[in-house]
């Protein structure tokens, strides 16, 4: 039984349905946004007890409520059901005839992972990883919509989108990771791959 199926099932009392459309998981995401700053200072503080410095408390917060945020809100909305489902395995078929909404959203889905990773995590303070760790994820997300009977699109250029736009971020987050103390000790080919 489809996504799509049970959210027709379902009671409109029950707001479970609600959730499994495009317009609640938006609506759930505008809802909960302003309370990440609360979270942010709480999870700080609670770090803070346990011996970190204020400073690296706060920002290693920022950094995982942000990634966690900016990464589970748009896998959300992958995961919506849709219409029809397709798979589409030809580059740039899509890309020419995309609204220009779901272009940018594409190009957004990833880049919140793009740009807090790198910053995170020292093992991925890397333009090249990151990029390579957001194709992979893309690509998990397209199987998933493939092989989940949600009704959606499977495209190769969804991954192509996904992948630029988690790049485009990874380069605009240098200026913040590449100061910090272990980034210096990174050979500079790690921070931007060699053209």
């Amino acid at each position: 039984m489809i996504w799509a199926e049970v959210a027709a099932r379902m009671s409109p009392m029950d707001g479970c349905a609600w959730f499994l459309t495009f317009s609640g998981a938006v609506t759930t995401a505008v809802v909960v946004a302003p309370f990440l700053p609360v979270l942010m200072c709480l999870l700080a503080a609670i770090r803070r007890l346990r011996g970190r410095a204020p400073g690296a408390a706060l920002r290693t917060a920022v950094l995982d409520v942000g990634l966690i945020y900016a990464t589970v809100v748009p896998i959300w909305l992958t995961m919506v059901p849709g219409g029809h489902p397709g798979l589409v395995v030809h580059p740039w078929t899509d890309i020419p005839t995309m609204p220009h909404d779901a272009l940018l959203g594409n190009l957004l889905l990833l880049a919140g992972i793009g740009f807090f990773v790198p910053m995170r995590f020292r093992l991925m303070s890397s333009v090249t990883l990151t990029t390579l760790l957001a194709m992979a994820i893309s690509c998990a997300i397209e199987t998933c919509q493939y092989v989940l009977p949600i009704g959606r699109v499977a495209s190769i250029d969804d991954v192509i989108l996904n992948t630029s736009g988690a790049a485009v971020a990874a380069i605009l987050a240098v200026p913040w990771w590449a100061r910090r103390p272990w980034a210096r000790s990174v050979p500079a080919h790690v921070f931007l791959p060699s053209v």
